[in-house]
């Protein structure tokens, strides 16, 4: 016996339908990927002059009076000015300023490092008045960021633990006065860190205690770990500061 399978028109109607809702919501995925591939997240660009100012504490380590530990604080603000092409977008914790506009804001940064190292005479200076320093241990960065555009404004506080290295020249000119050159990186596992270069003038006020002023360059990556933006600070202007020896 022949079987004859009917479809009645009613269901061939609800599949039509449900055929339609899925095309549609295809249709607007598609265009939803479309929208987010032309849109450009766009690095947070802080580039100021600003001053530094720092703290720096040495003393030695264990019985070894050569070897020393080194801790070095640094605090700095600088302002954020910024402009957003078309499809550019800047985004923190899932919040986004979309361009074209123009953004501003600050960005207020501590910058910790504990150290480890000391200094030997320098090759070629007959009088020891020059000496080389190394130093090796671990720093820490935090910052608070503020970015704003006329329809609100964005706010990000975040801390980075890094590797960090240290290398300086020193040079005695007299009994109290010693010019410094140094430099400074780190580096976290996601690859944020600091890169500083320095260039000093030490007036030592007495056995223990030193002032030093200088101009240093300065910048700090963070990286944004490919949802937010990444955030470039690039700072130079002089620093004023104190040095503790023990």
């Amino acid at each position: 016996m022949n079987q004859r399978c009917c479809v009645s028109p009613g269901k061939i109607c609800t599949a039509i339908d449900s055929a339609g809702l899925y095309l549609r919501g295809l249709a607007a995925a598609v265009a939803l990927l479309s929208i987010s591939a032309c849109a450009n997240l766009t690095d947070i660009e802080i580039d100021d002059e600003v001053t530094f100012t720092n703290l720096e504490v040495s003393a030695p380590f264990g019985e070894n009076t050569e070897t020393r530990v080194r801790f070095r604080a640094t605090a700095v603000e600088g302002d954020l000015d910024q402009r957003l092409d078309q499809d550019d977008t800047v985004q923190i914790d899932g919040d986004a300023i979309d361009g074209p506009t123009v953004i501003d804001g600050s960005i207020d940064l501590r910058y910790l490092s504990l150290a480890f190292g000391g200094s030997e005479i320098a090759m070629g200076d007959p009088n020891g008045s020059t000496r080389a320093s190394l130093y090796l241990g671990l720093a820490h960065t935090r910052f608070d960021l503020q970015v704003n555009d006329a329809g609100g404004s964005l706010k990000q506080d975040d801390d980075t633990f890094e590797v960090y290295a240290m290398f300086g020249l020193h040079h005695a000119l007299t009994q109290n006065w010693e010019l410094g050159l140094g430099w400074a990186a780190s580096i976290g596992g996601d690859l944020s860190g600091i890169n500083e270069l320095d260039l000093n003038l030490d007036y030592r006020v007495a056995r223990n205690f030193a002032l030093s002023g200088g101009y240093r360059w300065f910048t700090y990556e963070y990286d944004g770990d490919g949802f937010d933006s990444d955030v470039e600070v690039d700072f130079h202007g002089p620093f004023l500061g104190a040095r503790l020896l023990f």
